[in-house]
């Protein structure tokens, strides 16, 4: 409490290695006017999530648990009757006297991997020598991302279970799995839910035609207006969506411990959680009775992107230069990340929010999906003065609007009306205006 944190200890020695291996080659022609290109590139992706070290392992950033401090120890608040201040959190890091501990883990090493397949051709044409003209096409083809030895489980709407990657009806428990949580909460296979071991539904249909142009309307070389339009897709990252099903139960391990400092205390409380001994087996129960656990949408697809602009440009003299441009772009499926779905539309006041979620017995559902989408409409003016001896000035200002329903994380308020949440774009800022 009171500081940023302390986040990651590197020299404990667990890796995240990600490892891509590419293959590419592209071949050009050039037959009169016409420039030729085609081209084609294969990427297979490896993530390693590395294991074998103790409990306190952890895959999402903590490889040796979590710790609070809130400077309750070093504030006193454990003896009665006796001074006591707003302590200081870190005086009670350097104690050793935590306020809450967790660690959460699976327990063996994990792998999730893809590939990508990219293929494009093109043809630069000169027209005349005052138009040039581009155009041509390229496709996109991800596999959808697998995680080795299928220690995942996903999470069915209708059903309200969480189904294990199996080729039967009957749920048998996996090697790795942990017996206490496979216990704990229902199951279904994927099979019984109608779905295949993969899961996920490959995404085929990305192509991306691009054209482009530019011209020369006047003698000379001194104005020139180039245009183009274009689609692109993005890939699906490697750590959300799959990546996220391997917490769900049962393949992680883990449990949270908070002080038992009483507010008022009526005789000497000593500190409880200490780094000599963080979690307290007296404090250890089982499995929690509503878990956090991840959704990913089965048809999950490539982000897509349309872009487009016009640009002018003009020389003044010899040493003057002016351009304006128009710049645009419209994005679907646009990832969401981490947003909870399972939460009532209307909530009742004095209710604990847990008997209202829909979804029981589990506590919140974050979702990763691709329905978001976005607007982007830019005007550039810039414009540039040379002088002798090596000297340039340049000034450009900006002007953009850019709209879109998707958050840096997390879902919408509503899950059931994404739209509600259309508005300007994180980060990014009305006007810019810039000196060189």
């Amino acid at each position: 409490s009171g500081y940023t944190g302390m986040f990651y200890d590197y020299g404990r020695g667990y890796p995240f290695p990600e490892y891509d291996i590419e293959f590419s080659d592209n071949f050009t022609k050039v037959a009169g006017r016409h420039t030729w290109k085609f081209g084609a590139i294969e990427t297979g992706y490896k993530n390693y999530i590395k294991q074998g070290g103790p409990a306190l392992s952890a895959s999402l950033g903590n490889p040796l648990g979590t710790f609070t401090f809130t400077g309750a120890w070093s504030g006193n608040k454990g003896w009665p009757g006796q001074p006591s201040s707003q302590g200081n959190a870190f005086a009670d890091f350097l104690l050793g006297a935590a306020n809450s501990t967790n660690f959460a883990g699976p327990l063996t090493e994990i792998v999730t991997y893809s590939r990508l397949w990219e293929f494009y051709a093109q043809d630069t044409f000169q027209v005349n020598p005052k138009l040039t003209l581009n155009y041509g096409v390229r496709y996109t083809y991800q596999s959808p991302w697998r995680v080795r030895d299928d220690r995942v489980s996903y999470f069915d709407t209708k059903s309200n279970k969480l189904a294990l990657p199996q080729d039967s009806n009957t749920v048998t428990t996996p090697p790795l799995a942990i017996p206490d949580l496979m216990n704990a909460y229902p199951y279904a296979t994927t099979q019984a839910v109608g779905w295949p071991k993969s899961y996920f539904e490959p995404d085929t249909n990305n192509f991306g035609p691009r054209v482009g142009f530019a011209y020369r309307p006047f003698s000379g070389n001194s104005t020139v207006v180039r245009g183009g339009w274009g689609v692109y897709y993005n890939t699906i990252p490697g750590f959300v969506g799959a990546h996220e099903n391997i917490f769900n139960p049962p393949w992680r391990a883990g449990s949270s411990f908070n002080s038992a400092l009483p507010g008022t205390p009526t005789q000497p409380f000593l500190p409880d959680l200490t780094f000599s001994n963080p979690f307290p087996t007296s404090q250890q129960s089982g499995p929690p009775a509503n878990p956090l656990i991840y959704f990913t949408q089965r048809n999950i697809v490539n982000t897509v992107m349309q872009q487009w602009s016009l640009t002018v440009e003009h020389q003044f003299a010899s040493d003057w230069a002016a351009r304006a441009s128009y710049v645009g772009a419209q994005t679907h499926h646009a990832l969401y990340y981490a947003g909870d779905i399972n939460k009532p539309g209307v909530q009742q006041p004095n209710v604990p929010l847990q008997r209202q979620r829909p979804y029981q017995p589990w506590g919140q559902i974050n979702e990763t999906h691709s329905d978001g989408k976005g607007n982007f409409n830019q005007l550039q003016l810039e414009l540039n003065k040379r002088f002798s001896a090596g000297f340039l000035v340049q000034a450009q200002y900006n002007w953009t609007v850019s709209r879109d329903n998707v958050p840096l994380v997390g879902g919408t308020e509503n899950p059931t009306n994404q739209n509600a949440d259309y508005g300007n774009t994180d980060s990014i800022p009305r006007q810019t205006l810039t000196f060189n």
